[in-house]
Order: C-alpha cells, then structure tokens, then sequence
C-alpha cells in the first residue's frame, strides 16, 4: 500500500490518503517534499540597526543594487560590506517600512514619512515635489505611488500618484506630461499594497482591489474594481510570479491573474490565520524563490512577542502544496548570485570544507542566479541556498473504523535519501479519538521496523540532511474485527 504525499493540509480530514497533517522545515517540489535549506553568509557584515525594508533593483544594462533600510539608514552592498547611500537621517522609525522600485536607472525608495527618495548611483536623494507615500511600484513608464502624503491634498491613504511618463522625478500634475494623480474610494481603508501585473497595475486594500490600466491623457489610468471583498494585508503580503499575483488576504490566501482572485488556502487557511498574530498581520513579508517555485510568507505566529516574524508558510505555485519553514527573520530579499570564483571564494568560505554546506547544484554557485534570502535578528543578510540540516513530516491517520491492523514497518519512498532518519507512531482505537504516542524507531535499509496494533496509525518522519521524499509504505497486518 504505497501512499503518495499529496500536500501539507491540516484543515482537511487526517484520514484522506496521503495528507500531511503537520511538517517542519519541509518545502514541496514536483515530486514531493525536501528539507528547506539553511542559511549561508553573504559575507556582508551585520546592518547598524533591523532590517526594515530590502529589495533588490535591476537596473537597464542589467547591473543590479542591492538596498537594505533601517528606521534611520540606507545602505547599499558591495562584495563584502554596507555602504551608508542615505540621503538625510530618516525619521521613520521602527513601523516605517522602506520599500523600493527601479524605474529605469533611477532607484526609488518611500517609507511615507521621510520624502521619496531616488539615486541614479551613489546616494540617494529627496524627489522635489514628489508624495511621501507607503507604497510605490514602477509600471508602464511611469513611477506609481499610494497612501500618500503632499502639500496639496495632506495625508489620504486611499490616494494614489502616478509620475510624468519616463520621468519619475516630475510629480507636477499635467496632461502633458500625464502626471495625475486619484483616490479608490468604493472601499474603505488604506492602500495596502501596489503591484504591477503586466503593463497594468493592481491595487489592494484590505478588503477590496482595483485593476489599473493604463487609458492615456486626460484620466491616464482607469482603475476597474474586482468584485468582491477581498483584499491584501500588506504590500509584501502580494507576490508577482509574472504571470499572476498570490497574496494572502484577511480570510484566505488567492491567485490573482487579471480576471478575479481565486482561492488557493482552503487546505490550510483555518491553521493558518488561527496560527497568525491578527495584530501584527500587517508585518507579513514574501518572497519569490524563482529556480524551486516556491513562495515564502513570512509571518509573526500567536507566540510572537511584539509582532517578530518568527515563522513561515511556504506554497508551490507549480503544484498548489503548502510547506513550512519557520525561522526568526527581520525581512526578505530576492537577491542575484554573483559566479564564485577563486578570487571571491575567501569572502563566502573561511576554509575548503565550509563549502560542503552547499550542494553542488545549489544557484548560488551560477552566474547571476536570483536566490532568496533574509536578515535575520542580528541584522545580518543570508541566501537560502544551505544544505538541509532538520526536517519533519507527519502523516495522516490510516486504517479502518471496523478493523485492527498491527504495523510491521513503513518503508519510505526517497529521491533523495537523508543522512539520518527516525520514525515515531502514533495510533488510535476510535477516529476521533485523541492519539497516542508509540515509539520511535531509528531508519535501518532505507525502512523504520515497528510492532503497533490498532485500528488507526499516524507517522513522524524526523529527517538529518538533505532529502526529498515522496511516498510512504507501511507494512499492516489485519488482527480481525471488533
């Protein structure tokens, strides 16, 4: 009875063949679950201060600058160090997340207290004119800005801007230029997030959204609203994958491709929000891994103490699974992995064999490879690119509601197999019982030998190094009816 792991679903029923009903540090692939990857230095040492804000920006000629804000600073990172590229000190503090937008050459970043900032090379500096604004995206040739606050009409979080065409330093509303600005008012709330799709952009708040489309001089932008109350949490709860959007909003976690949001959380969505600190849901923070599919949201769970990301939902866009990989981060980052060579090499590995945390055919090693990475709690950035160290998986219940099965053994189904294994049972007599926990065998030949009558099995896996794993089979022998 071979039993194919069909995803991480702890709100569905325990008793459908193949659920994970519970699983740590484990990622979902095409073929079925791995251990996530541990962090490897960038050799960068650690910010001054939290990570508020970072962001990777890809400039016309391909170069790239890699930016990371704290309450006060901005710096940008070179080979192996920050450099201070603030333009004044900010006065955000803590809650003012920087975010950032390339629009051509020209590198943007907002915090909505501090002016906009932008820099060509060097230092950033204030935009003349430009809106303070909390979140900002470049679409269309134009620099587009929200929950903003000028001169003109003060501090309205349903507002947003859109720049001079190819020109985002000119906030000066023209019809030549088309330089306009508008409120989203059909909804109450803020503007929560600002995403391109395409040439369009698409605009949240919490409980409603908005597709922009780019109409030309006068109204320049003519927003269609989804119908609908459904909304995002935050600009970094909204991750494009190019084609569409996933983001999480207040009940449920959807794709967004232009046409209406669909829901894609129903498997895990009870566990999730009851798993989420509501008051700091605001703090979310994704990120894209391109090479795996996988998306990350970072998030603060009931147990964070004033809002700390503490622990993260990982979803596949390819085969629509959910994993998780909990770690303590300050903010997320997509960054590009430059080509290791001999010169380089001290910079990342303080000896030969420290390059053994990293699989051979990890991004990090191939030119330019965008690969995802964090600040941790000591400030300091790190690319998911690591050997697996930990992981776990637990099954769902198998059996019958009439019959008692004695499990012999379970055999697991491997790619790649880990370097150490054990495996705990647990069983019950009624299915609504509460289980018991049995004992934990040690791997030996690739299976777990275990000796456990009832009519309800469940299993955890506990894995040591990398592994992939995409099926299970136990072994059962029926003992009659009762």
């Amino acid at each position: 009875m071979l039993i194919p792991l069909t995803g991480f679903a702890p709100d569905l029923d325990p008793a459908l063949p193949g659920i994970i009903t519970d699983c740590s540090m484990a990622l979902p692939t095409i073929r079925g679950y791995k251990g996530a990857p541990s962090l490897v230095s960038l050799g960068l040492p650690a910010l001054s201060a939290a990570c508020t804000g970072a962001a990777l920006c890809v400039k016309l000629d391909s170069s790239s600058r890699m930016f990371a804000g704290t309450s006060t600073k901005i710096y940008e990172s070179t080979t192996a160090s920050w450099t201070d590229v603030s333009g004044a000190v900010y006065t955000g503090g803590a809650e003012a997340v920087w975010r950032f937008a390339q629009h051509g050459n020209i590198s943007y970043a907002v915090n909505r207290v501090d002016a906009m900032q932008s820099s060509t090379t060097g230092a950033f500096a204030a935009v003349a004119g430009a809106p303070k604004a909390t979140v900002i995206e470049s679409v269309a040739g134009f620099v587009f800005a929200a929950a903003t606050v000028e001169a003109t009409y003060g501090d309205q979080s349903d507002r947003w801007w859109c720049s001079a065409y190819l020109d985002g330093t000119d906030w000066t509303p023209s019809a030549a230029t088309q330089c306009t600005t508008g409120r989203l008012v059909d909804v109450s709330g803020d503007i929560k997030a600002v995403r391109k799709l395409g040439s369009d952009i698409v605009v949240y708040k919490q409980r409603g959204m908005w597709l922009g489309r780019y109409v030309g001089a006068p109204a320049v932008w003519e927003f269609l609203m989804i119908p609908g109350e459904i909304g995002a949490l935050s600009q970094e709860a909204v991750v494009d994958v190019g084609v569409y959007h996933i983001f999480i909003g207040y009940e449920n976690i959807y794709r967004f491709d232009g046409s209406r949001p669909v829901p894609i959380g129903d498997d895990i969505k009870e566990w999730f929000f009851a798993d989420l600190n509501a008051k700091y849901k605001y703090k979310i923070r994704g990120n894209y891994d391109r090479k795996n599919s996988l998306i990350y949201f970072y998030y603060p769970s009931a147990s964070s103490t004033a809002g700390a990301l503490n622990s993260c939902l990982v979803y596949n866009h390819k085969t629509e699974k959910w994993g998780r990989a909990n770690r303590d981060i300050e903010a997320s980052v997509e960054l590009l992995s430059g080509q290791v060579t001999y010169d380089s090499f001290g910079t990342y590995f303080a000896t030969y064999n420290d390059i053994n945390a990293i699989s051979y055919d990890s991004a990090f090693f191939n030119e330019q490879s965008p690969v995802p990475a964090v600040f941790d709690t000591t400030h300091t950035a790190y690319s998911l690119t690591g050997a697996s160290l930990t992981s776990s998986l637990t099954t769902g219940d198998f059996g019958d509601d009439d019959a008692y099965f004695t499990l012999t053994s379970v055999r697991a189904r491997y790619v790649d197999s880990p370097t150490t294994a054990t495996m705990t049972n647990y069983y019950k007599p009624v299915a609504g019982d509460t289980l018991t926990t049995g004992s934990t065998v040690t791997m030996s030949d690739g299976k777990f030998d275990v000796l456990r009558s009832s009519r309800f099995h469940r299993l955890k896996f506990e894995f040591t190094g990398d592994v992939e794993i995409t099926a299970y089979l136990p072994t059962v022998k029926p003992d009659g009816t009762a």
